[in-house]
């Protein structure tokens, strides 16, 4: 009962975390004759089974056994702040965020 309880609350935990910021792209359907992937062909990459990269949006992901690719944003932010005083920039070639005033995004925003 004990391990029950944990599971929910751990899967409760991921819901509230992930909160839609994840998708699964499954395998692509071939048509008969095609030869099949040994791997996971995204964005036009192919990748390996059991790989894992970060793209250009700042996605983590992943290329999964059955060929399907997973990705969850890596920068997803679920923080309470002033929307009249401050705004988030996000930063892509180093995948960080950072809250700045609206008036000078020079100054950090509390």
């Amino acid at each position: 009962m004990k391990y029950l309880v944990a599971a929910v609350l751990c899967m409760g935990f991921i819901l509230v975390v992930c909160d839609a910021g994840c998708f699964l792209q499954p395998h692509p359907k071939l048509k008969s004759g095609q030869k099949t992937l040994s791997g996971c062909f995204f964005e036009g990459k192919l990748h390996k089974l059991g790989s894992q990269w970060i793209t250009e949006e700042c996605m983590n992901c992943s290329c999964l056994s059955d060929g399907s690719v997973g990705c969850c944003e890596k920068l997803r932010l679920q923080m309470r702040f002033d929307r009249n005083r401050c705004e988030y920039i996000k930063d892509l070639k180093t995948c960080t965020w950072r809250l700045v005033s609206k008036q000078d995004h020079t100054k950090d925003c509390y």
